[in-house]
């Protein structure tokens, strides 16, 4: 399960499930990748769908669809 894991850590997903919170530091893609779509990320019993594209200044995050009581920060 080290992908799950190294997706994570790539993308500075930080989940508070229990504040009901989701903080996203200074998410990266690596030099490869230049759009990444995340689908259903559960968090506490909420559930987001997030889009991080590469763009001029880094990594933009994009929240498509959140279901649920769920905050996003994006921090960068």
């Amino acid at each position: 399960m080290t992908v799950p894991y190294l997706i994570q850590t790539m993308l500075g997903l930080t989940p508070e499930g229990l504040d009901g919170r989701l903080r996203i530091i200074r998410p990266l893609l690596p030099e490869f990748v230049d759009r990444l779509e995340v689908r259903r990320l559960q968090v506490g019993k909420a559930r987001a769908d997030l889009l991080f594209q590469r763009s001029a200044r880094g990594t933009a995050t994009d929240i498509l669809r959140i279901d649920g009581d769920l905050e996003i920060v994006v921090e960068d």
